[in-house]
C-alpha cells in the first residue's frame, strides 16, 4: 500500500488509490476466516458446537458441566452484578463457582461504573478465559440498575468501559448486545464498530431489540446479525432463534458467524449440544444433571428449577410428578428425593406405559417444547393425517391474549390494593372512635 501511494500521480488519482487501499484493508480484515486469531484460538472459535449463554440462576457450574458432557465447549457464567460481586464475599461464593475442567469459560458482568467493573473482573481473570460485558439484558431490573440493554444508547460510556477493561485486564474483553430499535440497523453497526475500536475482542449479538421481550419476543433477525458481522473484524457469536440442532447449522450458514449461542432451548435440552446421535430421554438428562449436582453442589432452588425445564412436557402430562418434586422435604438431603422421582418417571417411559408426544420433546423431530409465555404447551405440536409431527409454535393471538390477561390481572391487583387501603383506614378510624380520640360522626 505504501508503494502504491508513493508513485507520482494527480490528486484525484491519489485519492482514488487511497480509497482502494482502505477497501483492501477493510476487506482483508472483515472477510478473513482468521479473525482475531489469538482470542479465537483461546476460546475455540470458530466452532459448530452450540455455546451456552449467560443465564441468571441457570448457567451455574453443574449445568455447564452437563452441557459440556453433551458436547458444548464454550460456556458463559450467569450474569454477575459487578458492584455486589465486589462488595459481598457471600455473593461471590454463591454466584461464581468453577472447576479446572470448566474451560474455556467466560465470566459475564453487568454495571455502568468502569472502575467497579475492572475491580470485579480482576477478581476472576485468573479463573476464566475472557470477561464479558452484559449489554443485552432487557428486564426492568436492568433499567433500575442502569445496565444491560439500557446502556446501548450511552455509546461514549460504553467505549470508556470497554477501553478501560481491555487495558486493565490480562484476558480478552467481549460484549453481548441487542439490536438497536429503528427502521434500519445502521445504528447497531456503528455501535459494533465503536465497541471493536474500544477493545472488544468478541461480539455476541442477540438478533432482537430490548422491546422484543417476554410475550412480544418475536423472531430473531439473522439478516441483521449477518450485516453486522460483515461490518466488523472481530469474531461474532449469534444468539436468538435456536430451537434444534438444525437451527444451529442454518444460523451458521445464513449469518456466517463464528459461533451460535442458545439460552431458552438449551435450558430445556442440554443435549442440544450433541452434533450427532440420538438424544437421551428428558428423564435421563435430568438424572445426568443430578449426577453433576452431586459432584458440584448447588442449592435446591436452582436444581428444582432445572428439573422443571428438563421435564416440562412430562410434568404437564403427569402432574403427579410435579407435585412430588414440589413436596421435597425442607430439611435433609434433597438429591435422593429428586433422584427417586426422576427414576420413577424414566421407568414409566422406558416401560412403554407413556407414549405421549409431550414427553418426548427433546427428540430431534420435536424441537423445543418449553415456552414460559405459552401455558398450553400441548398446542405447540400436532400431527397430520399421516402421523407426521407438525410444529405449530405460539400464535400471535395467544400472545395478545396473554398480554390482555396480564393487564387485567394488574388492574385487579390495583383495585384490591385500593380496597385494602380503604378497609385499613376504616379500621383505624373505628379504633380511634372506640378510644375516644375521634368523633363518631
Amino acid at each position: 500500500a505504501t508503494r502504491v501511494l508513493s508513485v507520482p500521480h494527480t490528486c484525484r488519482e491519489r485519492a482514488f488509490r487511497q480509497r482502494m487501499v482502505e477497501f483492501i484493508y477493510w476487506y482483508s480484515l472483515r472477510m478473513s476466516p482468521l479473525r482475531n486469531t489469538a482470542v479465537a484460538k483461546t476460546l475455540g472459535l470458530p466452532m459448530k458446537e452450540i455455546i451456552v449463554a449467560p443465564m441468571v440462576d441457570a448457567s451455574e457450574l453443574p449445568f455447564r458441566m452437563l452441557c459440556r458432557k453433551y458436547g458444548a465447549k464454550l460456556c458463559w457464567t450467569p450474569m454477575l452484578h459487578s458492584r455486589i460481586f465486589l462488595e459481598s464475599s457471600t455473593y461471590r461464593k454463591e454466584k461464581f463457582t468453577t472447576a479446572p475442567e470448566d474451560r474455556p469459560l467466560i465470566a459475564q458482568f453487568c454495571g455502568h461504573d468502569p472502575e467497579v467493573l475492572v475491580k470485579a473482573a480482576r477478581m476472576v481473570e485468573d479463573k476464566v478465559d475472557a470477561v464479558d460485558l452484559n449489554l443485552g439484558c432487557p428486564q426492568g431490573i436492568a433499567r433500575k440498575g442502569r445496565y444491560g440493554a439500557f446502556l446501548l444508547g450511552e455509546t461514549e460510556l460504553l467505549e470508556n468501559i470497554v477501553s478501560q477493561m481491555s487495558k486493565s485486564l490480562s484476558v480478552p474483553v467481549t460484549c453481548k448486545i441487542r439490536i438497536l430499535p429503528g427502521p434500519d440497523i445502521e445504528g447497531t453497526i456503528k455501535l459494533a464498530q465503536r465497541l471493536e475500536k474500544a477493545g472488544c475482542s468478541v461480539l455476541t449479538i442477540h438478533g432482537r431489540t430490548k422491546e422484543q421481550n417476554k410475550e412480544l419476543v418475536g423472531a430473531a433477525d439473522w439478516e441483521a446479525i449477518r450485516r453486522i458481522r460483515e461490518s466488523i473484524g472481530i469474531p461474532v457469536v449469534a444468539n436468538g432463534g435456536i430451537g434444534t440442532r438444525k437451527d444451529v447449522e442454518r444460523c451458521l450458514e445464513e449469518t456466517g458467524v463464528e459461533g451460535v449461542m442458545s439460552s431458552e432451548a438449551i435450558l430445556e435440552n442440554p443435549a442440544l449440544a450433541m452434533r450427532e446421535g440420538t438424544m437421551p430421554e428428558p428423564a435421563q438428562i435430568a438424572l445426568d444433571y443430578l449426577d453433576m449436582v452431586e459432584k458440584y453442589p448447588e442449592n435446591r432452588k436452582i436444581v428444582r428449577s432445572h428439573l422443571f425445564k428438563f421435564l416440562s412436557g412430562s410434568l404437564e402430562a403427569h402432574p403427579v410428578f410435579r407435585q412430588r418434586i414440589c413436596t421435597v422435604p425442607f430439611k435433609g438431603e434433597f438429591l435422593p428425593h429428586f433422584r427417586q422421582v426422576v427414576t420413577d418417571l424414566l421407568q414409566m417411559h422406558t416401560s412403554g406405559e407413556c407414549t405421549l408426544d409431550r414427553c418426548k420433546t427433546q427428540q430431534e423431530d420435536f424441537g423445543v417444547h418449553y415456552d414460559r409465555y405459552q401455558h398450553s404447551n400441548s398446542k405447540l405440536y400436532s400431527r397430520d393425517e399421516s402421523g407426521k409431527l407438525i410444529r405449530i409454535g405460539v400464535p400471535e393471538s395467544r400472545r395478545e391474549e396473554v398480554l390482555e390477561q396480564r393487564a387485567s390481572k394488574k388492574k385487579r391487583k390495583a383495585e384490591l390494593r385500593v380496597s385494602r387501603e380503604e378497609r385499613l383506614k376504616k379500621a383505624q378510624r373505628r379504633k380511634l372512635i372506640c378510644e375516644g380520640k375521634a368523633p363518631a360522626s
